[in-house]
């Protein structure tokens, strides 16, 4: 019963990020949503302390068990809210906006510690793809792996491979995203 437990979250995205926070990564602010009204007041809870008088914080509406960018909805507005979402987005995860470069990471594990680190960075052209990571992220490879180990540690996780996503701040802390118990996607080959 305890390796079932232990992949579901991986397949339910509050639980993942509150497995992460309980393990002492850094998240976004983050609850549960069952319906518009629960969204409008996360987007208003979340500007009430944003502090930025000139717009309004973005959130990220997403699934519970989906992968990658599927049924993501960035609400920018009250205005959003009513035009990009419907019944069919509930439950969802509501996640606070996270400023800095994404990097995505394929891990593999062995007794509990990294073997292999690759680093990819997100680039966005009007649209997002991935490249190897810049001189700039590469420096921030220590950095990186030692949150990657975290993860590992806060998941219990002793053997396998696995496609952690960071996002690196300006003022150099690294918030966890999200991670699958899997060999990434998203073209990642083709690198």
């Amino acid at each position: 019963p305890r390796l079932f437990y232990h992949s579901l979250l991986f397949r339910h995205k509050a639980k993942m990020k509150r497995r992460a926070l309980i393990g002492g990564l850094s998240v976004g602010v983050f609850e549960e949503g069952n319906n518009r009204e629960d969204v409008r007041r996360f987007l208003q809870r979340i500007n009430d302390v944003h502090l930025q008088a000139d717009r309004e914080a973005p959130i990220h509406i997403k699934p519970f068990d989906r992968a990658g960018a599927a049924g993501h909805r960035l609400i920018q507005s009250e205005k959003d809210i009513d035009e990009k979402l419907d019944d069919s987005n509930f439950p969802c995860l509501m996640e606070s906006h996270l400023d800095g470069v994404e990097v995505s990471c394929e891990v593999f594990i062995h007794r509990g510690k990294i073997k292999f680190l690759n680093i990819t960075e997100y680039v966005v052209f009007g649209y997002s793809m991935m490249a190897p990571p810049s001189p700039e992220i590469e420096k921030k490879r220590p950095q990186i792996r030692k949150a990657c180990q975290q993860l590992i540690d806060a998941f219990q996780l002793e053997y396998g491979v696995i496609h952690p996503e960071f996002f690196l701040a300006d003022d150099g802390r690294i918030h966890f995203g999200e991670v699958a118990f899997r060999v990434p996607g998203g073209h990642i080959y083709e690198l």
